[in-house]
């Protein structure tokens, strides 16, 4: 005989607790208890009957008011059939639930062979997620899997005592950390424009499974901007061995501040070895290019037959230019010279003219992504109104060269005036016979009044060697007075 004491707690914080008197041991009672509910719901009142010696018999129930839905929560993925990687990236878990928004949530990865293998917690939503890593002390064993996700504090409506679960239909596969591979074709993405101008085509950058196992991953742009067309949703894609993702990447230049560099990351994330994979992307917008300018001079602009002038220049919103002349120092006068760089100077001879007196114009085109600009100098050339060559001053008779040692050749010339040097063989009186141009300077020529060479093996040796200086117009020119010879 003793006392018996009735409690209830009604699911909604709300609790009652009568007693009875005591009666023979066999005794049986009915108690009713009465509660109003102020909202609609699902709720799982709780009754627990305790005697005077602690023992205590407990049960619930479950109570609709207001015709609630029943509370549920399905797995939408992983669903059975996707592929992960043991030990890299993570599992996204995506879940339907209703009536249990707020409530704790566990989330379990469930091997039929080695049970629940690893737990992560979270708070539920009507259409939410929930990741469970595989990596950093996560799940390190290939095999079959399952999701078990569950509501912690939410009855299971068909199963009394139980909580509210829902597991993956069928089962999924983590492989070895080694086996699976993802293989962009490409480790970045440019996109170059100028500004106004039209946005440059979409790219295709493709991913690639280098594995003989599926893959599966993400993509997704961290804090996308709004100058990447392209929107990346999180759902999980799987590629079969050797398949093939095509992921168009554009870009839309007007939603940028103005000219500069802008950069994003596009990362793959999944079951695949090092886990993830980050390509950035990248736009470069430029100011509208502006047509080339040139300043194009010759110094000097007048010159005695046979002299050098320089030509210089200089100019802006060019990439490369190209220096031509009417009359160059070779060819008869189609002489050009291309790739220059966009600034810079060269020395040049107009071609020997019949004329006596007579001009050359050199031109210049400089070219950028703006266009292209020409600009011309004119170059007078004037008869010399004196010999300017007075003489061959070394060698002139008697000298002993030997092959392959240094010598030194000198004449008198007129300022400014550049001569070619040759080496002839033979009676000066009978016919000679041209033998090497020792000159090399630009166009063949050699400026100053002196040439240092080192004499040449293939002449071979004589003693009837002389030395001829002549100008461009080959109109005045000296000889060595007498032979000179070379030995070995």
């Amino acid at each position: 005989n003793g006392y018996l004491v009735y409690s209830v707690s009604w699911g909604d914080n709300l609790s009652e607790t009568p007693t009875t008197n005591s009666g023979p041991a066999s005794y049986s009672q009915t108690t009713t208890f009465t509660h109003s509910y102020s909202k609609a719901g699902i709720y799982n009142p709780t009754f627990i009957v305790t005697d005077n010696q602690g023992l205590y018999a407990k049960t619930s129930v479950s109570v609709n008011v207001g015709n609630a839905t029943q509370p549920s929560i399905t797995v939408l993925s992983p669903n059975g059939g996707e592929s992960f990687v043991a030990g890299h990236g993570i599992i996204h878990v995506t879940y339907q639930s209703s009536n249990i928004s707020g409530q704790q949530l566990t989330a379990y990865l469930y091997s039929p062979v080695l049970g629940d293998v690893r737990r992560v917690s979270g708070y539920a939503s009507s259409n939410g997620s929930i990741d469970i890593p595989l990596d950093n002390g996560g799940v390190d064993s290939a095999g079959q899997y399952k999701v078990n996700i569950c509501a912690n504090n939410i009855d299971n409506p068909v199963v009394s005592g139980k909580p509210l679960c829902d597991l993956s239909d069928n089962y999924f596969t983590i492989t070895s950390a080694t086996s699976i591979t993802l293989i962009p074709s490409d480790t970045f993405v440019n996109f170059n424009v100028v500004q106004g101008a039209s946005n440059p085509p979409s790219y295709n950058l493709h991913l690639t499974n280098g594995s003989s196992a599926p893959v599966s991953f993400i993509l997704s742009v961290p804090n996308q901007p709004s100058w990447l067309n392209t929107v990346y949703n999180t759902q999980t894609m799987t590629l079969s061995p050797g398949g093939v993702l095509s992921v168009g990447v554009s870009v839309d230049a007007t939603k940028v501040s103005g000219p500069g560099t802008y950069t994003t990351n596009l990362i793959a994330s999944g079951n695949f070895t090092n886990s993830s994979i980050t390509i950035p992307v990248t736009l470069t917008v430029t100011t509208a290019s502006s047509q080339p300018t040139i300043i194009f001079t010759a110094s000097p602009s007048t010159i005695i037959a046979g002299q050098a002038t320089n030509l210089t220049w200089s100019s802006t919103y060019a990439t490369s230019c190209v220096l031509a002349g009417a009359h160059g120092y070779n060819d008869n006068g189609n002489w050009s010279k291309s790739s220059l760089t966009s600034s810079g100077s060269l020395q040049v001879i107009p071609y020997p003219s019949s004329q006596t007196q007579y001009t050359t114009q050199y031109n210049i085109t400089c070219t950028g992504s703006g266009g292209s600009t020409t600009k011309i100098v004119i170059v007078s050339v004037v008869p010399t109104l004196a010999p300017v060559i007075t003489k061959v001053l070394s060698p002139n008779g008697g000298e002993q060269w030997k092959i392959g040692s240094a010598q030194n050749i000198t004449w008198n010339v007129a300022s400014g005036v550049s001569v070619l040097v040759d080496l002839y063989k033979g009676n000066l009186y009978r016919g000679n016979v041209f033998k090497k141009r020792l000159s090399s300077g630009y166009g063949g020529y050699a400026g100053g009044s002196s040439l240092s060479i080192t004499v040449p093996s293939d002449v071979g040796t004589g003693s009837d060697y002389t030395i001829k200086i002549q100008t461009p117009t080959l109109s005045d020119y000296d000889v060595s007075d007498a032979p000179f010879s070379i030995v070995n």
